[in-house]
């Protein structure tokens, strides 16, 4: 017979009881690290909890769908926390270099910033240029000078010697390639995460 963990054992008297108290008890452990999780791949704190919000409601309505024989509550919740961040990030390339580099440019030392989350955004903009030196010349340089060397259009298809129409398509190309080898980066990621949550859970 499986051994449930307390996570398991809480979560399953609410799923069969609606016992509130043990979910209030659940939420209580669990909830602090699990934004953690969310934080660490989307790197945006209002963002994260909405994401986490979300999480939360997904779980509350298909508690059905919980089945402790197939894998742990933490695996369960983990999984679905995990892909509700992925599919944030993966929804439009585009935005995540604007946004990290607008926070970039006003300057991670700012008060605006906390620690943490200066961190964060070192760490997710480390990430997107490691994942644009894996990309083709022609995309890495288009990418490059339009999100990182700010300029237009029009200055890149002169600096390349190549047609506006042409600078167009590699950036769109170039975001769709980027978008993929930055998901097989955060899947490798919150493996990791998954797997140091659960050596920090048997300390």
């Amino acid at each position: 017979m499986k051994n449930y963990g307390v996570e398991d054992e809480l979560f399953i008297e609410f799923k069969e009881h609606n016992d509130v108290q043990s979910f209030n008890k659940l939420f209580f452990l669990i909830n602090s690290w699990l934004f953690k999780v969310i934080y660490r791949i989307v790197a945006d704190k209002a963002l994260a909890e909405d994401i986490l919000q979300d999480t939360w409601k997904n779980v509350i309505t298909n508690k059905h769908r919980f089945d402790p024989k197939i894998g742990s509550f933490n695996n369960y919740i983990f999984t679905i926390a995990k892909n509700n961040s992925l599919k944030w990030k993966n929804k439009d390339a585009r935005h995540i270099f604007l946004k990290i580099n607008d926070k970039e440019r006003r300057n991670i030392k700012e008060e605006a910033i906390n620690p943490d989350e200066g961190i964060m955004i070192k760490e997710s903009n480390l990430m997107i240029r490691s994942a644009i030196s894996t990309l083709k010349k022609d995309y890495k340089d288009a990418i490059l000078l339009y999100y990182f060397g700010e300029l237009s259009i029009l200055e890149i298809a002169t600096k390349l010697s190549k047609p506006e129409n042409t600078i167009k398509t590699l950036l769109v190309r170039g975001r769709e390639k980027l978008s993929k080898q930055l998901a097989k980066q955060e899947e490798r990621l919150t493996e990791t995460l998954l797997v140091n949550t659960n050596k920090e859970e048997k300390l």
